[in-house]
């Protein structure tokens, strides 16, 4: 399992899972902490999307590489923090 936070995804395990919870207890309070860990702990299932640089490759159009997976022109990437 991993959680998408701040710039990225983190994986989360017992480790990550402590220190996500220790910094949104100091961001947002405890209860809410808690609150939030519970939350995801319950989730059974999420959607996600994943997007990574592919370096030195130009594209001009969309080319699709399988059902759900495809490369994209960086110009039409989705607006992000790290964008």
């Amino acid at each position: 399992m991993a959680i998408r936070h701040d710039f990225g995804v983190t994986p989360f395990d017992p480790h990550s899972a402590a220190e996500r919870l220790v910094i949104r207890a100091m961001k947002d309070g405890a209860q809410n902490a808690v609150n939030w860990l519970t939350r995801v702990l319950e989730r059974r299932s999420a959607i996600g999307m994943r997007v990574m640089p592919v370096w030195q490759l130009i594209l001009n159009t969309t080319v699709l590489l399988s059902e759900g997976v495809q490369l994209i022109p960086f110009s039409e990437s989705p607006h992000s923090l790290p964008k």
